[in-house]
């Protein structure tokens, strides 16, 4: 199994399906492996945003899978409330 980890850019999986031992490869983005899958899970705090604005390239990377065609799941486990629920 091979898991996507866009955070770290980090793949984790098994050499082969007989091997317990897991193996880590590390990329410089997801330009470098982007075509390899078809759907990207990311943690929008650190990541994709600071909490007051874009970090430089996430805006341009989110644009360029989904022209892709890629599937993005943007997640957040954040426990502060938005602004709107103080409103």
């Amino acid at each position: 199994m091979r898991i996507r980890i866009a955070s770290r850019f980090m793949t984790m999986g098994t050499h082969s399906t007989h091997s317990s031992q897991t193996a880590f490869t590390m990329t410089n983005g997801i330009s470098e492996i982007a075509s390899l899958y078809d759907a990207f899970i990311l943690d929008q705090y650190g990541v994709l945003h600071n909490g007051k604005s874009a970090l430089p390239g996430a805006v341009d990377c989110v644009k360029e899978l989904h022209a892709m065609g890629k599937k993005l799941i943007i997640l957040s486990n954040t426990s502060s409330p938005s602004a709107s629920t103080f409103d």
